[in-house]
């Protein structure tokens, strides 16, 4: 008996029958359903009974939901072997995968265990889904070691960092943080050299000693580094050296910003601003001065081009409470920025005395002329250094019969202003009673007081 004719038979049964069945159809019944299940059937394949209207719905449903499951099983499996992508830039790519060479075109799987080589004039992008990304350079070689981490044989990266992960070097390892930005290089002969842009960095040397990066700081990684985190307590007072070194770099940079001032009012702009980039850049290096006490050993310097000029002071005030170095930091920021804000307000005269320290005096009188009554208070602070100048100067010949002859001539040269007897009378504050008593008198007559 068909299935065909057993159903029919089951529905009129079904149909017809009373509340209790006759024993003798219900026998029958029984009889004709076990001889239709036990018939012989004909072997049709699986993928096959999908296809014919004759299953029924619930039989091509359970098929495909096992072509489902099996098919999101097998990629499940192939994605746990997926480590990252690469997306080549330009220039010549390959992945060493196993014994073959692959030259990439397009955006592909990265697998662990595969080398990736930039070729000459070439870049890639090496993603790491939710962990970090890198641009490798041309002439790199890195090696995937997992989907946070890989090895850099060689080359450079450039990687900006989203939650963690960790690159490793033969000098050591770099440990990423979220929101890092950093380049990471390895020379021919395997030093390492990290710049971080932002947020901060943990590296690791090869006997797991740690240092940490903070932004605008660089380190180097060779053989003898030893990184044994000794940064001085951050408030810690500067030594009397590096007092020195920050005052020579004050002495320096104010000298190169008053040159472009000079340049630009004789109307020699493009030799104005390199004066002026010359002078930000040993300004801004004043940050370096602040790590100079650390660890020697720790090749770890402060990059000057990831700092603002304004950022010194505050650098610098964490370290000490010298109030006059702080207030010339302050006041030569404030002359650089009047310098990019106002250029148009250097439409003066020079003084050109042929003594350096009277006509910077004067220049810095009249840069300041046109600003607020705080940026002319530290206005101030730099027109007595150049006091303090002349002051040395006329002080350095140690016979007193010198130091009177040196101070009439510079008189004889001075014009009879108004600033150079404002000028004179700051010298006169800082000379002996003696020397003060005599510059009063010339005073007196020079200027009819």
């Amino acid at each position: 008996m068909s299935f065909g004719n057993l159903q029919k038979q089951l529905l009129a049964f079904l149909t017809q029958a009373s509340t209790s069945a006759a024993p003798a159809e219900k026998t029958r019944i029984k009889t004709e359903a076990l001889s239709a299940f036990s018939a012989q059937k004909t072997t049709t394949p699986l993928w096959s009974r999908a296809f014919f209207s004759r299953y029924s719905t619930a039989t091509v449903s359970a098929v495909l939901g096992l072509f489902v499951i099996g098919g999101g099983l097998l990629m499940s499996l192939q994605g746990r072997t997926t480590a990252g992508e690469i997306r080549p830039q330009y220039g010549p790519v390959e992945i060493q995968r196993g014994g073959e060479t692959l030259l990439v075109t397009e955006q592909t799987d990265l697998r662990k265990g595969d080398i990736v080589r930039v070729g000459n004039r070439a870049a890639a992008e090496l993603i790491f889904p939710d962990r970090f990304t890198s641009l490798a350079h041309d002439r790199t070689e890195v090696k995937i070691l997992a989907q946070d981490a890989l090895f850099l044989s060689s080359g450079k990266l450039k990687s900006d960092v989203q939650q963690s992960g960790e690159i490793l070097t033969e000098r050591g390892r770099v440990r990423l943080q979220p929101g890092a930005d950093f380049d990471l290089q390895v020379s021919d002969s395997g030093e390492a050299h990290i710049l971080l842009r932002k947020n901060r960095l943990s590296v690791v040397d090869l006997f797991d000693r740690e240092t940490v990066l903070r932004e605008g700081e660089e380190l180097r990684l060779r053989t003898d580094t030893a990184l044994t985190d000794q940064d001085m307590p951050r408030d810690l007072e500067l030594s009397t050296t590096q007092l020195l070194a920050i005052d020579a770099k004050l002495v320096i940079a104010r000298t190169k910003l008053l040159s472009g001032i000079e340049n630009f009012v004789r109307q020699k702009d493009t030799v104005g601003w390199e004066d002026v980039s010359s002078a930000e850049e040993t300004f801004r290096s004043i940050a370096q001065v602040l790590n100079a006490s650390r660890n020697l050993t720790i090749i770890k310097r402060t990059n000057s081009d990831l700092i603002k000029n304004k950022e010194i002071f505050a650098m610098v005030s964490q370290k000490t409470k010298n109030a006059q170095l702080l207030a010339e930091i302050q006041a030569l920021e404030t002359l650089f920025r009047l310098t990019k804000e106002k250029q148009d307000w250097f439409a003066f005269s020079l003084a050109e005395t042929g003594i350096q320290s009277y006509d910077r005096f004067v220049l810095l009188d009249r840069a300041f002329q046109l600003t607020t009554a705080q940026e002319r208070r530290l206005g101030e602070v730099l027109k007595q250094e150049y006091v303090l100048s002349f002051y040395r100067k006329i002080m350095n010949p140690p016979l007193k019969m010198d130091q009177v002859l040196a101070l009439d001539a510079a008189l004889q040269t001075l014009p009879k202003t108004e600033i150079t007897r404002e000028f004179l009378f700051r010298v006169k504050a800082l000379l002996a009673p003696d020397l003060a008593e005599i510059l009063a008198e010339k005073m007196a007559v020079e200027f009819a007081l």
